[in-house]
């Protein structure tokens, strides 16, 4: 019991860098969304739109990613969640492996599903969507009109 706290924070751990890594996924997606249109960026600019108008273009545009990937993956994870909480997870063969028992850990792990774990995730999927998507947005949103227009990339 008393590797539990340490469990705890390792989990957290891997939790954050997975996190991480889904946000440089966004960021990267959204920099080369920006990038691959620059020159209408550049078009709808010089026909007026303000600076705020375009961060709100492109974070609306990710939002609207993230809704889907939120709908996906919630709807795969409860679903797959579901399954485990009632069939549980077997990981007896890996564990007849291991040298050493476990008094306290059962080979087979029956996850809990919960309506706030599937919210908590749905935020924080949401949450880091915008705020990965929001550089490439202010970057947009500082483009010349002139220099976007004349950018090789149509």
């Amino acid at each position: 019991m008393s590797y539990l706290p340490f469990a705890e924070i390792i989990f957290s751990g891997i939790l954050i860098i997975i996190m991480l890594i889904a946000a440089l996924v966004i960021l990267n997606t959204m920099l080369m969304a920006v990038l691959e249109r620059t020159h209408e960026i550049g078009i709808i600019k010089s026909m007026g739109m303000r600076n705020g108008g375009v961060v709100t273009l492109i974070l609306v545009e990710s939002m609207f990613i993230g809704l889907l990937g939120v709908f996906i993956g919630g709807s795969v994870g409860s679903g797959l969640s579901l399954l485990a909480q009632n069939t549980g997870l077997d990981f007896t063969r890996m564990m007849e492996k291991m040298e050493f028992e476990f008094a306290f850990f059962s080979p087979i792990i029956y996850p809990r599903f919960t309506l706030g774990i599937l919210l908590v995730a749905i935020g924080f999927g949401l949450v880091t969507t915008l705020a990965a998507a929001f550089y490439p947005a202010r970057k947009a949103s500082r483009l010349e009109p002139v220099e976007a227009l004349r950018s090789s990339l149509k």
